[in-house]
């Protein structure tokens, strides 16, 4: 395979056959949305802020934003930097309009996506189709994390789809697509995983807003088994785990919206990290099903991160995600 380089206006400039790449997609603990481009090619120029490299058709590739050049006694090496397409979004904020609480996104999927291109300012990279998805949505974006990726991928997992970002045509083509439920679809034999299963967690949270001692506004939410949050106890004794949060500057309705947030973040069961033999590819927020028989686990999980290690002879891709079910 080879990348396709064209300059901060998207005019073609030249492809990269000799290289490797390193990138990663995706969210959660230790993902960082960036590139690693190692060029090869003695002839290939330093690149300039903003410059695109891609692979036609694929979700490799993305926006320039550093270079790194390492010299030694008879050879050097040129590394290229920069954020993934899901990166690009990252480093952009969805905020609310002034004098606004909130921006809540709803309508067609596509025409929600649409309408936040144009409002970030980044329709010279990202596309939208023009067609809609026949998918509504309705979501509030979160002020405490407001990046456009997260928010977006939120909006549209809200509506049992995922965000697909991928390079066609001469740009990054933004859409809404239905989330893949591959169990039962894909020979578990293909794909092989690592676990690590947490079998408790924080599962209430006590969090202190505006106020001082006695007078301070406090609420406790509590998780269930499942992960579910609310305001009523479910786990007691010897299986309750609790926290501390301080939000001292929130209270009231905001107050417990904020700790029921904060704690369903801290529902996760673990990790995994699934390898996927040749010949299947999984997109971000897909499902998938794992099988091990002795000890007999059955693993199904959110596809939740996208390791791509590419070079001139093809590319490969690890997934890791967060359980969403374990069985025994």
């Amino acid at each position: 395979m080879e990348l396709i380089v064209s300059d901060s206006a998207g005019r073609t400039l030249f492809p990269i056959s000799d290289f490797e790449l390193d990138m990663d997609s995706g969210w959660g603990d230790g993902v960082d949305n960036s590139f690693d481009l190692v060029v090869r090619d003695s002839s290939v120029p330093l690149p300039e802020a903003a410059w695109r490299v891609f692979a036609d058709g694929l979700e490799i590739g993305g926006r320039v934003e550093g270079f790194e050049l390492k010299t030694g006694r008879t050879s050097s090496e040129l590394h290229w930097t920069g954020s993934t397409w899901t990166g690009v979004l990252e480093k952009r904020l969805l905020w609310p309009d002034p004098g606004q609480d909130y921006l809540v996104l709803s309508g067609d999927a596509n025409a929600v996506l649409r309408s936040a291109v144009k409002r970030l300012g980044i329709g010279s990279l990202f596309t939208v189709p023009d067609a809609d998805a026949g998918v509504s949505v309705s979501y509030r974006c979160n002020r405490d994390v407001p990046d456009a990726w997260t928010n977006l991928r939120l909006a549209m997992r809200s509506a049992g789809l995922r965000l697909d970002a991928r390079w066609v045509g001469g740009s990054c083509r933004l859409q809404a697509v239905k989330v893949t439920d591959w169990r039962g679809r894909v020979d578990s034999d293909l794909v092989n995983f690592d676990l690590k299963s947490d079998l408790l967690v924080t599962n209430h949270l006590k969090a202190a807003g505006k106020g001082e001692l006695a007078a301070r506004d406090v609420v406790d939410v509590y998780a269930d088994r499942e992960g579910g949050v609310g305001t009523v106890k479910a786990m007691t004794g010897v299986f309750e785990l609790e926290e501390y949060y301080d939000a001292n500057n929130t209270e009231g309705d905001d107050l417990r919206d904020q700790a029921l947030s904060r704690l369903k973040d801290k529902q996760s069961e673990g990790s995994v990290t699934v390898t996927v033999n040749e010949g299947v590819e999984f997109g971000l927020g897909d499902i998938v099903e794992a099988r091990h028989y002795s000890p007999n686990v059955t693993v199904s999980v959110e596809i939740s991160s996208k390791i791509v290690k590419a070079a001139g002879s093809g590319y490969s891709a690890t997934y890791g995600a967060s359980p969403g079910a374990v069985g025994r």
